[in-house]
């Protein structure tokens, strides 16, 4: 237990209410002896265990609980996590429902800067049962010495260490900055608009902006690559980032800022020395003020996170910079595509359909963005087996595609993958196949038959043919697959 005689004088008697689900008689028998013991440790706990009939009724009574608290404390358990989603049966698990949107509400009004809840889980609980808004925040195992007594250093606010004397600031030679002023000119956001399957010109080389500008919109094409990837694999493989951003990072000056080199940091797969150049770049003087260049700084660290598949990490960035650009779509869809692909449904929707709502206004019904935000969320539906809520999407961006970008386009087919992959889903192989067919004739002419993503929508057909007994034929097509997957691991 920590030592009473700490020169930070520990808080008297801090008051926390335990938020937890009645799992079973055993998991509420856990709960009270937890809370018994930080009472016993000099915490004054509230559970409903200690007050049955509440005179002023349960709703109100969990609202002031949570009001009277200097911490509330969040056991959480994959029943408990159920109710706070809202995904339990009616009429069932009500209290922890009830808290769960108080508790939303306090953190949405404090935008997540609070250290008033706190996940705690018992020897058998897992990380993933913690609720998506602290899903980066630290959390307790609180059936464990250490664990129990980390929790309790919080409570009381008693830290492991104290600080060391502060002393006197050094005078530095100063060295010139490496920071490009364009690059974060957002007055440039849109103006280089390029066809993904344009070559990487001597003119554009000669423009670090541009560059810049185009590897931004490469790593932010999130849910087109993850559908590519979508062959025989029931769970979503790690995201990578594409091949193009690769040649785009290739480009990047090693004089650059330190924006720049995170970029092609997070294209080249180097998680933690992005994470370094992103930390120095939030600390450059001019940053610390400008809300755009602030965002667009937490959003690569949340694109660092997401291409390590660290979806609730992607989060935390993410949502940070939404903070500062609110209405900015492609954060928004950023923020949705991390509580997707973290199984929160419901959570991304919102999300989704506001960057929609953003994108149409903006650019109007028929621009290419306005169809990727049409995929987003045919996808969040094809996920959960909405598929006659995913169709008129897929086929609405397809529609747009077609339009804006030509009928033999990558993207046209990416759409026309989409959308077969959904028949696919549904066992509709008459209607999947003449779409698979046409996408493999799109990007063998506008990419070549040596492309890999070629190979990934010869792996895609190959499926439907096994599907529907034409084994000879899938496996004629997953050879040649593999062949250019072969060659391209050979060329690397």
């Amino acid at each position: 237990m920590p030592d009473s005689s700490s020169k930070n004088h520990p808080l008297s008697h801090p008051k926390v209410f335990i938020s937890y689900s009645h799992d079973s008689q055993e998991h509420e028998n856990r709960v009270l002896r937890f809370s018994e013991q930080l009472r016993a440790d000099g915490i004054d706990t509230m559970i409903d265990q200690y007050d049955t009939n509440p005179k002023q009724g349960w709703p109100l009574w969990m609202e002031e609980k949570i009001e009277w608290a200097d911490f509330v404390v969040m056991i959480c358990t994959e029943i408990y996590l159920k109710r706070v989603r809202g995904d339990e049966e009616p009429d069932k698990g009500l209290g922890v429902c009830w808290e769960a949107a108080l508790i939303r509400n306090e953190l949405y009004i404090k935008k997540l800067k609070t250290d008033k809840f706190l996940p705690a889980l018992f020897k058998d609980g897992q990380t993933k049962n913690i609720p998506m808004p602290l899903a980066g925040h630290n959390h307790y195992q609180i059936e464990t010495p250490e664990g129990y007594e980390a929790l309790y250093r919080v409570l009381t606010k008693q830290p492991l260490v104290e600080p060391g004397i502060l002393g006197e600031v050094k005078l530095l030679p100063q060295l010139e900055s490496k920071t490009d002023p364009t690059i974060f000119d957002s007055s440039q956001r849109g103006k280089f608009f390029v066809s993904k399957v344009e070559n990487i010109t001597a003119e554009i080389k000669q423009d670090t902006a541009k560059i810049i500008q185009l590897l931004e919109d490469e790593l932010g094409k999130k849910n087109e690559q993850i559908t590519f990837l979508q062959t025989q694999l029931s769970a979503r493989p790690v995201p990578e980032p594409s091949e193009r951003a690769q040649e785009l990072a290739a480009e990047i000056p090693e004089d650059s800022g330190h924006y720049a080199l995170a970029l092609k940091a997070v294209a080249e797969r180097r998680f933690n020395y992005a994470h370094e150049l992103l930390e120095k770049a939030e600390k450059e003087p001019r940053i610390k003020s400008a809300k755009t260049e602030l965002s667009k700084i937490y959003s690569a660290r949340g694109d660092a996170e997401y291409y390590e598949g660290r979806y609730a990490y992607a989060f935390t960035w993410y949502q940070k910079a939404l903070h500062l650009m609110p209405d900015d779509p492609e954060i928004l869809n950023n923020v949705g595509i991390a509580l997707h692909y973290g199984g929160k449904y419901k959570e991304a929707e919102p999300l989704y359909k506001r960057a929609l709502e953003i994108r149409e206004k903006a650019l109007g019904p028929d621009h290419p963005d306005t169809a990727t935000c049409l995929n987003n969320l045919a996808l969040l539906y094809r996920d959960q087996g909405k598929y006659e809520k995913a169709e008129p999407l897929y086929k609405r961006a397809l529609e747009i595609s077609e339009k804006a970008l030509g009928p033999d386009h990558p993207d046209t087919a990416a759409s026309l993958n989409n959308l077969a992959l959904l028949y696919r889903d549904q066992g509709k192989y008459e209607k999947a196949e003449p779409l698979y067919k046409r996408a493999l004739e799109i990007l063998k002419k506008a990419l070549g038959k040596n492309h890999p993503n070629y190979a990934i929508f010869l792996q895609n057909y190959a499926l439907l043919l096994r599907e529907t007994d034409r084994k000879a034929e899938a496996e004629k097509l997953e050879a040649q697959a593999s062949e250019i997957r072969a060659k391209k691991e050979k060329k690397g």
